[in-house]
């Protein structure tokens, strides 16, 4: 998981500092995969995988994550163009080569 330590980053900003730190985002299918293998982690803090977007019925870009949601667990989407303030997580694969 990537951090953006005490800053708010957009999510087109997210995608190019993970790109030059040489990471990808992760998908939706390994989001799925981390919180089946990891699953309390969602209920700490917000789990992003920007990776993978879709338009919702307004036209905008929106992205999934995890999240605790009372006392279990949650899976929904969030606008890609949100400000990420230093409480998310992104979920991200190391870059081959």
């Amino acid at each position: 998981m990537y951090r953006f330590d005490d800053r708010t980053v957009t999510g087109t900003e997210a995608l190019e500092l993970l790109d030059e730190a040489g990471y990808r985002p992760a998908n939706l299918v390994e989001l799925l995969a981390f919180g089946k293998t990891f699953p309390d982690e969602g209920r700490e803090f917000p789990i992003l995988a920007i990776g993978q977007s879709w338009r919702d019925s307004f036209g905008d870009l929106v992205v999934p994550y995890l999240c605790g949601v009372d006392d279990g667990r949650g899976l929904s989407v969030l606008w890609l163009a949100s400000g990420f303030d230093p409480r998310y997580r992104f979920l991200v694969v190391r870059k081959d080569g």
